[in-house]
């Protein structure tokens, strides 16, 4: 399964547990955490936020990678997972760091959801 469908099925799920809306204020808040000025919207489409999230990322790579870097510290985006990344194009990286962000705050709003 490539990275956009995988991301945008962590989103689904979100949606079909009705806690899309936690998602994507979990999101949110992290980024805030991180001061990185981005809003999602939890009216957005899934596959909106993924587009949004990507070019996101690649920007913060290209651009400003200390704050790549303290968004995912931020995120707590385990640092294995993220060294384990073959070496790949930028926007590939992008697409599977996308991924890496949004099953780590999916894991944070079930654990807070269930327990």
């Amino acid at each position: 399964m490539n990275t956009t469908l995988q991301a945008e099925k962590i989103l689904d799920n979100a949606q079909a547990e009705n806690l899309y809306q936690d998602l994507v204020l979990q999101i949110n808040k992290d980024f805030s955490r991180a001061a990185i000025d981005e809003n999602f919207n939890d009216s957005t489409t899934p596959k909106s936020v993924v587009r949004r999230l990507v070019a996101l990322l690649f920007e913060l790579i290209t651009t400003n990678f200390e704050s790549y870097l303290n968004l995912l510290y931020a995120i707590d985006v385990p640092e294995r997972s993220v060294k384990e990344l073959p070496e790949q194009e930028v926007d590939k990286i992008a697409q599977a760091v996308c991924v890496l962000i949004l099953k780590r705050e999916w894991q944070k709003v079930l654990f807070k959801n269930r327990y």
